[in-house]
């Protein structure tokens, strides 16, 4: 069976925002000089979170760095939200479970939540980003 040109259009976009999301040093379409960093979570040696957003936003690039670098993580929480663009806060932050298991990855879970509201979670919850 052949697969349909829109579906292996999908697959592809669909695993090249996979690499994109696990790989620490992944070039930024666009400007090829710049890296962009994770924006996953191993949770488990089979389960990682991934995670993204639809506005420009730091909190992804940030949040990948609980368990490697926490004090960046609570420096970025406690600082001040001033000068950041109208509208970033509103933005749509993504979350996704995945596991993996004999090469397949499965959706285990998925979230979405404006990205003020996540960060507001994040300095409640993790104890790394309480003053």
């Amino acid at each position: 069976m052949k697969t349909p040109r829109s579906a292996a259009h999908a697959m592809t976009a669909y695993v090249e925002g996979l690499r994109r999301c696990l790989n620490e040093r992944y070039p930024s379409p666009l400007d090829p000089n710049k890296m962009l960093g994770r924006q996953a979570v191993r949770l488990s040696p089979d389960t990682t979170a991934i995670f993204w957003t639809d506005t420009p936003s730091s909190l992804a690039s940030q949040l990948g760095l609980i368990h490697d670098r926490p004090a960046d993580l609570k420096a970025a929480l406690l600082s001040p939200r001033e000068g950041r663009r109208p509208g970033e806060l509103e933005g749509s932050f993504y979350f996704m479970i995945l596991t993996g298991a004999q090469g397949r990855a499965m959706l285990r879970s998925i979230h979405r939540e404006k990205v003020g509201d996540v960060e507001d979670s994040i300095r409640e919850y993790f104890p790394v980003a309480r003053s």
